[in-house]
């Protein structure tokens, strides 16, 4: 089979596998029912301020948690390292290495981590808490493998494996395990790119007898570098199983291959309204340094920075 039949039929049996699961699982009604809700925090600066839309990347670590595939046509080991100054003093921090074993082929290892102090425990009398009653900590850690690899030079596939733990107050998850698995096709003219993306798919998360699924999510995407490949535009869409369809927008304009400025918009629930990320991002030599700003209006802003080496 050519490369363009394999690609059209692939392309039509992802779309249909994710038109099926809009309808069918079209369950916004669920919205915040799922465990482990800080794997759908964005963990590179990078594609925050381009609104999250990172599935059509490639050849970056920063797509390690977005879409696996991204991380072939890495030549070089790049390291990576995010903090995320996040509303209501949540700490969340991030750690990654990817190491190219072979033209074709790409490892990556990251860490997620994020912690809550001090939160006021609640009663009936104070049912929004208070510090007479006590506080108490909460904390959450994914560790994810991966692996990046190119079947032919059109085509890419990837796969995470995690390994997720949760902690609230005295009581702790098992360690669960999740994967995700991603494709990239590279059409050539353009610059032109495909994504495509299923995140979180795994084991029910249980705290004591509670047990909640993961946030599962489908998404594909598609991304093109234009005017002389200063101009990166990426689109996607994406379909959490516990929230409504949603609509990506990220471009990211780099001058003299030192600067870039990035933008994204994305649609999401009218609750959060942070439709607008800005960012920008400063190269020298091996050393990238990325900075991300996310408006949440009452919630408060979120700042994100992150630094990657490559050697």
């Amino acid at each position: 089979m050519s490369y363009l039949k394999s690609s059209l039929v692939l392309i039509i049996n992802l779309l249909s596998l994710f038109v099926f699961f809009d309808y069918s699982l079209a369950i916004h009604e669920k919205a915040g029912t799922m465990g482990a809700n800080f794997l759908k925090i964005g963990m590179s600066a990078k594609a925050t301020s381009m609104a999250n839309s990172f599935t059509a990347i490639y050849g970056d670590i920063n797509t390690l948690n977005y879409n696996p595939a991204g991380l072939s046509q890495i030549k070089n080991k790049q390291v990576y390292t995010m903090y995320n100054m996040w509303f209501q003093d949540i700490k969340h921090g991030y750690l990654a290495l990817a190491i190219p074993l072979s033209f074709r082929d790409v490892m990556g290892l990251s860490f997620n981590y994020l912690k809550i102090d001090e939160i006021r425990k609640t009663n009936d009398t104070y049912p929004s808490g208070d510090l007479s009653l006590g506080t108490f900590n909460a904390s959450d850690l994914a560790i994810t493998l991966s692996n990046a690899f190119d079947i032919n030079e059109h085509l890419s596939l990837g796969i995470n494996l995690k390994v997720i733990k949760e902690k609230l107050a005295n009581y702790k998850t098992s360690n669960l395990l999740s994967g995700d698995l991603g494709a990239l096709i590279k059409l050539p003219f353009q610059d032109l790119t495909m994504g495509f993306c299923i995140l979180n798919m795994g084991q029910k998360i249980k705290f004591e007898q509670e047990k909640d699924s993961l946030p599962l999510t489908y998404k594909i995407g598609i991304s093109s570098k234009l005017f002389k490949k200063n101009l990166l535009v990426a689109l996607e869409i994406n379909k959490p199983t516990d929230n409504e369809l949603n609509y990506r927008l990220g471009t990211e304009y780099t001058i003299a291959k030192t600067l870039a400025l990035r933008a994204g918009y994305l649609s999401g629930p009218e609750e959060v309204r942070n439709n607008i990320t800005y960012g920008l991002g400063l190269k020298l030599f091996k050393v990238a340094l990325d900075y991300a700003f996310t408006p949440f209006d009452d919630l408060g802003d979120t700042h994100k920075i992150s630094l990657t080496t490559s050697f």
